[in-house]
């Protein structure tokens, strides 16, 4: 989601990559760095700090932060995981960590990219005559391309499945995009490039194993995973005020987060706490917060007298350019966060991913979703798709569950990583490898829950905070009876501070390169794409896309189409509230 660039070529196209980028580049040429890795082959790597995120000694590029919850550690920036390495040495776990990163590794024989379990930070991938290109952007992919005279051509399939404008098609259903050319590494998936070859080899691992349960009871597996939680966001929230940073809602999500916080002293005496949800339309959600906050006595906003973001954040006033980085054939919705970390760091914490757990698409297999598609062509072109991108992750097409499996691979990915663009540092609490294996196996006390009922989140959060868990919700079907609370909190247990463990943090927060490189916006600028969120250059743009489409693939965007141009004719209707429509349309400048 714009935040790098990476590329392996042989000598001639590394010396013409470097030309495009420095064109463009002016006074940000810094951004860039390129290396010989052996007589033939080179790599250019593109970012904010390039050199911050380079280890020569380790011959590795690091970029985020990672968590390795068996060996209690939490790593900072390449400096910090350089350091995780060298202790954990053999300890390391052979699936990737949680967090959100990129990992670039390389011997004699092969380049190595992967990048964390729940692929929050983003890998699409090109190739070209003895060239691989990897990003987070499939704009900036879509511009290599354009200026190597590499073709861009449209995948039908794909663009015909994702016009279906339902949430699910969003984002990628397989590791297709609307652009032939340009793939996405799924959740499961890594890649890796021979010296001696140039092209993309994807590895590919079985989610079926990667997410799996060891021999745990239920009982078990909910106490290890508030332990861990409670712990790291201790750890976290104890580097220094102010840098746990924790969104809350009237929600059961939020709620857990603030248990897993306020379960340790560190959470209570300097993690932020803060309600987003202040308009007339979450009024509920501000109100529960309040009484969450006058209840268990914590404060709102930022610790410390006088302390304050001033010039933490940089507002990019071409919104609209930078949702083109970030978004474009990525996510369709029309999500504006022009403010981008610029100094110091802090984790940003939400709930998001709760739905792993609890589901998202209604616990189906994927051909019960297909079969409710109205239009028959974009039912067996979304159902080729995703059945696709199940076989990716190494899931069964028919799998029972395939529709949450599937929402774990591509959605969950990409929703819950839109804070990529702003910061590398999104913490999801409950997002856990631990969590989800309890979710899909046997000992599962709370199968396929309804959205309405007892789950394995409301267990998780009585375990934390039985007192948190009775206090009333925004919705009053979530609340909880105290009667279930006590029953279920003497059957799991309640975390206790001798229950929580101290993670070894390696390296710092400023080690976190954040926001993207400025010579994007030069390549942006000279694309033409550079523009505010503006009404009427989003009209023209899908005036313009539309009509450039033919045969199936325009009859299957009739609807969309007019969607879009009804919600942006309606002058009340915000950029937010058009979800998916417009961006849809957005997506074929990469083919322009």
């Amino acid at each position: 989601m714009s935040n790098y660039l990476l590329v392996v070529s042989e000598h001639e196209s590394a010396s013409k990559i470097h030309r495009w980028l420095v064109r463009h580049g002016g006074q940000h040429q810094a951004e860039v760095m390129q290396l010989q890795l052996n007589e033939a082959v080179w790599l250019t790597y593109v970012s904010k700090r390039p050199a911050s995120e380079f280890n020569p000694d380790q011959r590795m590029i690091f970029k985020g932060f990672a968590i390795d919850y068996e060996n209690r550690s939490l790593s900072l920036g390449a400096d910090g995981f350089s350091g995780y390495l060298k202790k954990a040495g053999s300890h390391t776990s052979q699936r990737p960590l949680e967090g959100c990163y990129l990992s670039v590794r390389w011997d004699e024989d092969a380049v190595h990219v992967s990048n964390d379990l729940f692929s929050l930070c983003p890998v699409l991938y090109t190739t070209g005559k003895a060239m691989v290109a990897v990003a987070d952007s499939s704009m900036m992919l879509a511009e290599l391309r354009r200026e190597l005279g590499l073709p861009r051509e449209l995948d039908q399939e794909a663009a015909i499945a994702r016009s279906w404008q339902n949430a699910m098609a969003g984002q990628m259903l397989s590791q297709d995009t609307v652009v032939a050319q340009i793939k996405y590494l799924q959740v499961g998936a890594g890649l890796r490039v021979p010296l001696t070859e140039i092209e993309a080899k994807i590895t590919r691992r079985s989610c079926y194993e990667d997410f799996s349960t060891e021999g745990a009871t239920y009982a078990e597996g909910v106490r290890l995973a508030g332990q861990r939680m409670a712990s790291l966001m201790g750890t976290i929230s104890a580097i220094s005020s102010n840098t746990a940073r924790i969104s809350l809602s009237g929600g059961m999500d939020s709620r857990t987060c603030l248990a897993a916080a306020l379960a340790s002293r560190a959470g209570r005496e300097q993690a932020v706490f803060s309600c987003t949800n202040t308009n007339a339309g979450h009024a509920r959600d501000f109100a529960v917060v309040e009484s969450l906050r006058e209840k268990f006595g914590f404060p709102a906003g930022l610790r410390g007298a006088g302390a304050s973001d001033k010039g933490v954040f940089s507002k990019v006033k071409d919104e609209l350019g930078l949702w083109f980085l970030s978004n474009a054939g990525i996510y369709d919705f029309l999500k504006f966060n022009p403010h981008v970390r610029v100094r110091g760091g802090a984790f940003s914490i939400s709930g998001h991913g709760a739905e792993l757990v609890k589901g998202n698409y209604g616990w189906r297999p994927i051909q019960a979703i297909a079969g409710n598609i109205k239009d028959p062509l974009v039912s067996a072109a979304f159902r080729a798709q995703s059945e696709g991108g199940l076989a990716a992750m190494g899931i069964d097409a028919d799998d029972v569950y395939g529709s949450e499996w599937h929402y774990l691979g591509f959605r969950n990915a990409v929703h819950s990583g839109r804070f990529v663009p702003s910061t590398m540092m999104g913490f999801r609490p409950i997002m856990t490898r631990d969590l989800v294996a309890l979710s899909r196996s046997s000992v599962n006390e709370w199968p396929a829950p309804s959205k309405k009922g007892q789950s394995l989140i409301s267990d998780l959060l009585i375990y934390l905070s039985p007192s948190l868990a009775a206090h009333p919700f925004d919705d009053p079907h979530k609340n909880l009876a105290d009667a279930i609370v006590a029953d279920r909190s003497r059957y799991l247990g309640t975390l206790r501070a001798d229950d929580l463990d101290e993670y070894r943090v390696f390296g710092t927060l400023n080690d976190v390169v954040n926001g993207f490189p400025q010579l994007f916006l030069g390549v942006l600028a000279a694309r033409g794409l550079a523009y505010p969120a503006d009404r009427a250059i989003l009209a023209r743009m899908v005036e313009q896309n539309y009509g450039n489409l033919g045969g199936a693939v325009r009859d299957s965007y009739g609807p969309a189409y007019e969607a879009a141009t009804t919600k942006l004719a309606r002058e009340e209707s915000t950029f937010s509230e058009m979800r998916g429509d417009v961006g849809k349309f957005l997506a074929f400048e990469l083919l322009s």
